[in-house]
């Protein structure tokens, strides 16, 4: 211990303080940067896993406008072969599905009992291929003979029914979480006469203002009980696509005179940025935390080769250069520690503010990131560590073979 001390003074005698304390400086800031960009993706992330992940990828859900032409039947405002081939044949679209409608008449009841009174509505149903969904309730599915149909259910409509409905026929509210405890009975009539089905909503989506139910029973149902007058032109079209905020899309939208959730353009627009805030919050960091490394090495550098006569000498004295390098790198990782532990420090200090400022404001903040945060600075630790290790070891042996020659 007493060799070890002594040689940490000889070694470390002509340590160029300001150099080490600008560039650590600079590593401490960019890597706080780096952090706190870090967090924001993660939060970005969780927030989009817990928001509704009905449609997994990028897309749009378009419907022509309902004219006075349309109320009078003079024109229909369902989509055309033509229509739909043209905008398949769009740069944007990278796939698309027209919604399949049911084909004949829909009724929604509950029966009475000493508590709850029974209540009675028309519905629709439409459907689209699971290749667009990503619903991963086991309950998604149907198979002929099944009496029961799985029903994904807008959040509009549930508001409608908690605060309107609900309210004024005094029946219960019920939450998006245990809603899927809910069922109710489905009437069907058609050209086979009337069937009775039992119908479980196992989703809340705000992504699209429809009823959804699986494409199978829909095929199926309007085989079995649709009828003629009822069959029409698909009148809303999913659309796939790469960016979903693409200036191109609105242009075309505007310009055929079709609609679609604006929302939904809005949030996509929002995410686009918060990708590019990121993407530039991450590069400055990134950019800093290279300059503050080169710096950090360079000043190492100049430390050796300012002690290469001493270490000349201690190696002359049967040390080897190995015994050096740890005395070397004991230092660097402490240095590290102390520099990095604060970086993720005031990241974390940064992202609780932040969390604090947007639930004052209403909005959820994931603030569960402290173990995916800490990934972050144990990887960069390794690699400054590998990095400063390689370089001293470089001189080390240098400075060794110019001794031994």
């Amino acid at each position: 211990m007493k060799k070890d001390s002594l040689l940490y003074k000889i070694l470390w005698s002509n340590y160029p303080r300001t150099a080490f304390i600008i560039s650590g400086f600079g590593l401490l800031l960019g890597a706080a940067i780096v952090f706190f960009g870090a967090g924001l993706f993660l939060v970005f992330r969780q927030i989009q896993m817990s928001d509704d992940q009905l449609f997994p990828k990028e897309f749009i859900v378009i419907n022509k406008k309902v004219s006075l032409l349309n109320t009078l039947s003079i024109s229909n405002s369902g989509f055309s072969e033509e229509e739909i081939e043209e905008i398949k044949n769009q740069p944007f679209v990278v796939n698309l599905s027209p919604f399949v409608s049911n084909q004949f008449k829909i009724g929604a009841y509950t029966e009475a009992t000493e508590n709850v009174p029974g209540f009675y509505t028309e519905l629709f149903f439409q459907a689209i291929p699971n290749q667009y969904l990503n619903i991963k309730d086991s309950r998604w599915k149907w198979e002929k003979g099944q009496k029961e149909i799985p029903i994904v259910f807008p959040s509009d409509y549930l508001k409608l029914y908690n605060f309107g409905f609900a309210t004024s026929q005094g029946l219960p509210q019920v939450s998006a979480k245990t809603i899927g405890r809910v069922s109710f009975k489905v009437k069907i009539t058609g050209k086979n006469g009337v069937h009775h089905f039992t119908a479980r909503i196992v989703d809340v989506t705000d992504k699209v203002n429809t009823i959804l139910v699986p494409l199978d029973f829909m095929l199926w149902a309007n085989d079995s009980f649709g009828v003629e007058e009822k069959k029409s032109s698909p009148s809303m079209i999913l659309i796939e696509t790469e960016n979903a905020a693409n200036p191109e899309i609105i242009s075309f939208i505007q310009t055929k005179g079709y609609e679609t959730n604006t929302e939904r353009l809005k949030n996509s627009k929002t995410a686009f940025f918060l990708k590019i805030v990121f993407i530039i919050v991450s590069s400055i960091g990134g950019i800093i935390v290279l300059l503050a490394l080169l710096m950090f090495v360079f000043s190492l550098e100049i430390l050796i080769l300012r002690s290469k006569e001493s270490i000349k000498k201690v190696l002359l004295l049967g040390f080897h250069y190995n015994h050096l390098l740890k005395i070397y790198l004991l230092f660097i990782t402490i240095m590290l520690l102390v520099i990095l532990s604060l970086s993720w420090f005031f990241a974390q200090t940064g992202l609780n503010v932040l969390e604090q400022f947007v639930s004052e404001n209403g909005f959820s903040f994931p603030s569960d990131l402290g173990i995916q945060l800490l990934l972050l600075p144990v990887l960069t630790l390794v690699i400054l560590l590998i990095i400063n290790m390689i370089t001293i070891r470089l001189q080390l042996r240098r400075i060794n073979s110019e001794s031994n020659g």
